[in-house]
């Protein structure tokens, strides 16, 4: 291929250009086999470090037809081919969702930020660059992949990729057989990434260096294609941030009777799968994209990726247990991970439906909640997974999650109430996820972070609310601390995406071990740089509680021991590897919260 850029004496001139004004960036052509000429632009970009460069951005490529017509709730098509020279100067479209953004259903499209070391890049590169695809979140109804990536691609010498796919009805609708099998936007992910592995050479890309990465709905789909086995070999890391695979799947019943819910509200005959799915493709996408739907279950959403025997063969929760399952995991243990979580995720579940429970009770949550909207909590939560309510299963909980030198105090049941959605929801598939990725693996590694910054925004919120720490990895530049943070991010980041480990080749502040079953090493960032540490077993007493304790009160209950008082439970659970009890196996919910984005850099929700 060829990109056209001034020659190095150049350069300079260039870059005063640039800073002047965007709008004289020099344009950037790449050939790519088998679609012709794409054409970017050559943007500046200027750290706060002073470091400056130039990266070549490559916005709105199509990589699959419009799903319009017939292809509306069916697997996409590959793009079959572009008028060239496509000019890819801007971003597309984003997918149909409640927004007063520019959209369109011809929003499958990935963006390139290809770095100053690949320009001017020629023919048949010598030493091409690892690549970091990215998923955005939007609890799978909305978001895009319109980010800046440029920061990330420069600091770490990566070819950043973003990429959009279809969100809510558009992306998950299904009528639990063939006529609209759903997942389309998992399906959407997955024929971009194989976009990617075919044609990223061309922009100076290693098409078997490609990690991908996702925060909260993200973070889900990150997990959910690595565990697909039709994946294996079309990339080779991941970094699954503040979601994972196992999760309680959206309800089947459920998910077919919002199609009809949806199917009645726009006055399509629902006699069967047929008639409302050919009526629901004659209907404007905006109307399908904007009908508020409302939840049939407490800690639901209408739609989602649901079990259908293609995408999914079988509910991940079933495949990844602790105590491990005899389910095959090659296809994920062949490739290197990185788990995250922010110490307070539970934060994005409390802001949507405690505040609704809250609601009902005629209360509020702006400075915690009462006993009776926490005791609510836990009902709604064991309902949601169609689990036991007995007496003594609620017993434990609350005796584990109430702050006994304060128990009615409503800040302290606010934070308990958080810590509780974020053990259940988020940290513990995380500990249980990495648990199965690590078991008898010497070929890949294993990585678990915790983020726990304290939040400004709420004074009695103790941890990092959902995805906190996401802005850091595409470089926040909001002062010199938040910098310094966003350095060390995006060093173990782009680190981890060249090599598979987060410590190599550039330096980082802290070595970050690998986690494994024994020692389950993590990293610990809290607040700033100099609240980074290692340690081992993370929050060890709670991950016990969910995987040995609760599981061993289930059992009594389910026999009608009257017997089990948590109150005998052991103060303390920081049991080392040899003597970590096992216990059975234990159902977790997922929760997405529907989330504002919050700008470019913004992103991981």
């Amino acid at each position: 291929m060829a990109i056209l850029l001034p020659s190095a004496p150049c350069m300079l001139l260039m870059f005063v250009v640039f800073t002047l004004t965007s709008v004289h960036a020099q344009t950037v052509n790449v050939t790519v086999p088998d679609i012709g000429v794409i054409v970017g632009k050559a943007e500046d970009v200027t750290l706060p470090d002073g470091h400056r460069s130039t990266v070549a951005v490559f916005r709105g490529i199509p990589y699959a037809e419009p799903p319009v017509g017939q292809l509306r709730f069916a697997k996409p098509v590959p793009k079959a081919n572009l008028t060239t020279p496509f000019q890819a100067l801007q971003f597309g479209p984003i997918c149909p969702q409640r927004s007063s953004n520019a959209m369109s259903e011809d929003c499958l499209h990935v963006n390139v930020f290809v770095p100053s070391a690949q320009l001017p890049v020629i023919e048949n590169v010598t030493k091409p660059l690892a690549v970091f695809v990215w998923i955005h979140g939007g609890a799978f109804q909305q978001g895009s992949g319109n980010i800046d990536g440029k920061s990330l691609a420069t600091f770490g010498n990566i070819i950043v990729v973003s990429i959009n796919y279809r969100l809510g009805a558009l992306g998950f609708l299904t009528t639990l057989d063939q006529e609209a099998t759903g997942n389309y936007g998992l399906w959407d992910q997955r024929l971009a990434l194989q976009w990617v592995k075919t044609n990223i050479r061309a922009f100076g890309g290693d098409p078997d260096e490609i990690t991908i990465g996702g925060g909260s709905a993200g973070g889900f789909s990150v997990s959910f294609q690595s565990l697909h086995a039709e994946n294996e070999g079309l990339f080779r890391r991941f970094i699954a941030e503040s979601g994972n695979a196992i999760s309680v799947m959206n309800n089947r019943d459920n998910a077919a009777e919002y199609t009809k819910v949806l199917a009645r509200q726009l006055a399509c005959d629902t006699t069967s799968s047929q008639t409302i799915v050919s009526c629901l493709r004659q209907k404007n996408f905006t109307d399908i994209a904007t009908k508020l739907l409302l939840p049939l279950g407490p800690f639901e959403l209408p739609w989602g990726p649901a079990i259908d025997g293609d995408f999914f063969q079988q509910n991940p929760s079933d495949e990844i247990t602790w105590p491990p399952s005899k389910a095959d995991l090659s296809v994920v243990k062949s490739m290197d991970g990185i788990f995250v979580t922010a110490g307070a995720e539970g934060s994005v579940s409390y802001d949507m439906w405690v505040r609704i429970i809250a609601k009902q009770l005629n209360q509020t949550v702006t400075h915690g909640v009462s006993k009776q909207v926490f005791d609510k909590v836990i009902d709604g939560m064991l309902s949601s997974q169609k689990q036991s309510s007995d007496p003594q299963i609620i017993s434990a909980i609350v005796y584990e999650y109430t702050d006994w030198e304060d128990p009615d105090n409503p800040a302290t049941l606010g934070q308990s109430t958080v810590d509780l959605l974020t053990d259940q929801q988020w940290f513990v598939p995380n500990v249980v996820f990495s648990r199965n990725h690590a078991l008898n693996n010497n070929h890949t590694s294993t990585y678990l972070l915790q983020f726990d910054q304290k939040p400004l925004s709420r004074g009695w919120l103790h941890g990092a609310p959902h995805v906190a720490y996401g802005r850091y990895v595409w470089g926040a530049q909001g002062n010199d601390k938040e910098w310094e943070l966003s350095k060390v991010f995006m060093t173990y980041w782009s680190n981890f995406i060249k090599t598979g480990n987060p410590n190599s080749p550039s330096p980082t502040h802290t070595q970050w071990l690998p986690f494994d079953v024994h020692d389950e090493h993590y990293l610990l960032i809290d607040n700033d740089v100099s609240g980074i540490s290692d340690g081992k077993h993370c929050k060890a007493r709670r991950t016990d509680f969910w995987l040995d304790y609760l599981p061993g009160v289930k059992v009594a209950a389910a026999r009608n021991h009257g017997d089990v008082n948590p109150a005998t439970r052991k103060p303390d659970c920081s049991a080392s590897a040899g003597e970590r009890p096992l216990g059975d196996r234990f159902w977790l919910l997922m929760i997405i919260s529907v989330v504002t984005l919050a700008g470019m850099n913004h992103v991981e929700l």
